[in-house]
Order: C-alpha cells, then structure tokens, then sequence
C-alpha cells in the first residue's frame, strides 16, 4: 500500500517537485479499494440467496402431503426471491459506483490530514467534551426536585434540575444545564424518609453522610422533595442504581434481635405465642395429649 501510494504520487507529479500530496493521488489509491469491494459484496448476495433456498426447501418439506400446493408455492416464492436478487444486485452494483463517482472528503466522517493532526495534539476543549460525553453515558436520571434546607435568605426551599450519575449528584438552575448550582459525591451517602409536616403535600427524603460530616454547606443532610409518591420512589430506585442505599431502621434490627431463640430453651409452637395475648383460650401441648 505504502509503494502504490507513493507510485501514484510521482505519476500525478510527473516531472515537478510537488510540495503537498495532491488529491488526485488520494482518489486513485481509493478507487481501488473501492472497486475491490464490488466482488465480495456481490458474492455475499449469493450466498444470501443460497441460504433463503434452503429456507425455502425446508418450508416446502411441510406440505409434503400436498405435493400440488408445495411445488406451486415453492415456484411463487423462489421466483419472487430471484427477482429481488437482481434488484439487489444493481443496488450494489449502483452503490458501488456511486462511491467512485465522488468521493465526498467534507464529510464529518471523514478524518483527513487536519482532524489526523489535530487529534493528535492536546485540545484541552476536545477533552473537556469527552469528558462531558463520558458524564452523557454515566447519567442515570435527571428531572426536577425540590430543595428544602437552602437558609432563611433564598426563601428556604427551591427547584432545581438535578442530575444523578454514577459518581456524583448535581444540580442545576434549569433543565438547560449551564449554572450549575452544586455537586455532591455520592461516597458514603445513605438516603432516609423524612417527615413533610401537617400542611405540606410533597414527599420528602434526605441525603445524609454515614460519616456525620456536612453534606450541603453547613448541613449535616439534603432535604429533597417531589410533588408525588411516584417520583418520590422512582427517584430512590436510581440512587439504589448509584450505589447510595437506604438507611436501616434500628427498629427492624431490634426486631430481628428479639426473634432469635436460645437454643436451650425447649421448643414452643407457634400456637404457643398467640395464646399468650388470650389467656383464657385453654391451650394444649403434647404433655396433654
């Protein structure tokens, strides 16, 4: 390949001393690869058809019984098969020289010397918007929420556009995502359930650190809301997503603490346990059987 650029590079020139390789030696280096193609995708339209006749064959060995109905219909579709095989073919064969035709160097998929050259060099804006495109493919959810513990002065609670990926929870002024207000690790957070008041009809929840330190400013927890229940749980589902997990209850630990029997202890059933909350219910055991 190495040869035939540099051969075509010396025909286009001829005699001159060219200064930059021009595109005439481009395109006929292209146009031969591109011709290379023709072949192999017409044999592959072949071998399309080779499988559909089999398809054909193993169809038509279901209506055995009906020999009549099975040769009929096995000359309906193969001959509608064949018609497209030539329609395909001249697609191919069209497609294919389409591309000798022109060849269109303008286009965003084409690299080219500059965009080669320039990826090369370090663009700090090109790695910024990798950097973004890689934040595009962690995100797991955004939509509004409703902070509550802003302070006195931005009038207590607000809404803003949140964005929760796998690293961490953002949140924005808008759904157009320029100011971005905040941006909180999720590393050692747990979420909770917490109490909206009497008057209030949004459903709360907070992110609080296991650690004990500030999560948001000089708050040890971030008071968010949503308008309603839905929401409220699709949202705690991706934070399960992001690894931020709900907080045990001490209530159900308590619980599960008290159910454990001693092995000593004989073994009661369970009718044994209900008649403790109805004493005047006889109860029997095996003793009295």
């Amino acid at each position: 390949m190495r040869r035939e650029i540099s051969y075509a590079i010396r025909n286009i020139h001829a005699i001159r001393v060219g200064l930059f390789t021009p595109d005439l030696a481009f395109e006929a280096i292209c146009k031969k690869q591109i011709t290379r193609l023709k072949e192999p995708s017409l044999k592959c339209v072949d071998m399309v058809i080779q499988e559909l006749s089999k398809v054909i064959q193993k169809c038509g060995e279901k209506m055995a019984r009906y020999p009549r109905l099975r040769e009929e219909v096995e000359r309906i579709v193969s001959g509608h098969t064949r018609a497209c095989e030539e329609t395909c073919k001249n697609q191919v064969a069209l497609m294919n020289n389409m591309q000798l035709a022109y060849m269109n160097t303008n286009h965003e998929d084409f690299i080219g010397f500059a965009n080669a050259s320039a990826g090369t060099a370090v663009d700090p804006t090109h790695s910024k918007k990798l950097g973004n495109q890689s934040a595009e493919l962690n995100t797991i959810r955004k939509g509004y929420m409703c902070i509550h513990n802003l302070g006195f002065m931005k009038g207590g609670s607000r809404d803003y556009w949140f964005v929760l990926t796998s690293e961490s929870l953002a949140w924005f002024k808008d759904d157009e995502e320029k100011d971005k207000k905040f941006m909180l690790p999720l590393d050692n957070l747990k979420l909770r359930d917490k109490d909206a008041g009497f008057m209030s009809k949004r459903h709360m929840f907070e992110v609080f650190s296991v650690e004990g330190r500030n999560v948001y400013k000089d708050y040890k927890s971030l008071e968010l809301s949503t308008e309603d229940l839905d929401t409220l749980d699709s949202w705690k589902a991706s934070f399960l997503r992001a690894g931020v997990y709900p907080e045990r209850e001490a209530t159900a630990e308590s619980d599960t603490v008290s159910v454990r029997r001693d092995p000593a202890s004989p073994r009661r059933p369970p009718l044994f346990f209900f008649c403790q909350f109805f004493p005047d219910v006889p109860f029997v055991t095996q003793e009295h059987v």
